[in-house]
C-alpha cells in the first residue's frame, strides 16, 4: 500500500515519512526508559520521559490517522478491479478476498497507545499502530497463504499489480510500464493465455516481460498485431533476437 499510494498522493508520502521518523523516536525512547531502570534499580518514574512519551504520541496519531484513512480509500478503489483482474484470470472459477487489517477498524489511535504503553515499556518498541497492519488474502474462504497452490497465489498477486496499475493510471492520468516478470513460472497455459489477452489490450501501455524461453514469447505476441522486441540474455551479454 505504501509504495503504490506514495506515487500518486505525496501527501501521504510526507505523512508516511514524518510518522517513521517518530516512531523511531519514540522506540528509542522506550529503550532509553528501560536502560535506566535497569541501571537505576528503581521503580520511579521519570516524568520528563512520560511527558516526552505523550508529545510523540500525539504525533504519531495525528500522522498515522491520516495514513490509515488514505489506505482505507485505496483498498475500496482497489477491491473491485482486484476482483475483476483475479475473475478473469482464473476464469471465475475461484472467489477471492483482500481485507485491510487494522485495530484502528474498532478502536481510536489514543487509546491503542494508551492500553499497549506497558507491554512496548518491557518490549521496548512500539508494538501497536498503523505499522503493525497487514492485508489479509483469502481464496474460497481460506487463507492463500496456508491453502492456495503456486499458481493460485501468482494469479493473486498479479491481479494486485493489475488493479494497482488501474488505480496508478487513474490517479496519474499516464499509463505506467507494466512489469511481468517470468509469467510462464507456477501459471498454467490457460492463466498466461488470459493474461496476455487483458495487458495487449489498449488500455496497457508499455509492458516489459521476462521469460526462460525466447521461443514462447515470440507465441504470445505472434498474430496481435502489436509491436515488440525480444532481446535474448546469456552470461550477461544481452542481443536482439529478429
Amino acid at each position: 500500500m505504501d509504495s503504490v499510494i506514495s506515487q500518486y498522493n505525496r501527501n501521504y508520502l510526507e505523512h508516511l515519512i514524518a510518522y517513521n521518523r517518530i516512531l523511531s523516536q519514540r522506540n528509542a525512547l522506550l529503550r532509553q526508559i528501560a536502560n535506566a531502570r535497569s541501571t537505576d534499580q528503581s521503580s520511579g518514574r521519570n516524568e520528563g520521559d512520560f511527558s516526552t512519551m505523550e508529545v510523540l504520541d500525539i504525533q504519531l496519531v495525528q500522522h498515522g490517522m491520516k495514513i490509515f484513512e488514505w489506505r482505507k480509500e485505496f483498498i475500496a478503489k482497489l477491491q473491485p478491479v482486484f476482483n475483476e483482474f483475479y475473475s478473469v484470470l482464473s476464469g471465475g472459477v475461484e472467489h477471492v478476498t483482500l481485507e485491510y487489517e487494522s485495530v484502528l477498524h474498532s478502536k481510536s489511535f489514543e487509546q491503542v497507545l494508551v492500553d499497549a504503553q506497558k507491554k512496548d515499556l518491557a518490549l521496548e518498541y512500539t508494538s501497536q499502530g498503523i505499522h503493525r497492519d497487514d492485508l489479509d488474502f483469502t481464496i474460497n474462504t481460506h487463507s492463500l497463504k496456508k491453502s492456495g497452490s503456486q499458481g493460485q497465489q501468482k494469479t493473486f498477486l498479479l491481479a494486485l499489480k493489475l488493479g494497482e496499475y488501474r488505480l496508478l493510471e487513474q490517479s496519474t492520468g499516464k499509463k505506467p510500464m507494466l512489469l511481468l516478470d517470468d509469467i510462464h513460472d507456477k501459471l498454467d497455459a490457460d492463466r498466461v493465455y488470459r493474461l496476455m489477452e487483458l495487458v495487449c489490450k489498449p488500455e496497457f501501455g508499455q509492458l516489459f516481460i521476462t521469460d526462460t524461453g525466447t521461443g514462447r514469447m515470440h507465441v504470445l505476441f505472434k498474430g496481435r498485431g502489436l509491436p515488440y522486441k525480444v532481446f535474448e540474455v546469456v552470461d550477461g551479454s544481452v542481443r536482439k533476437l529478429e
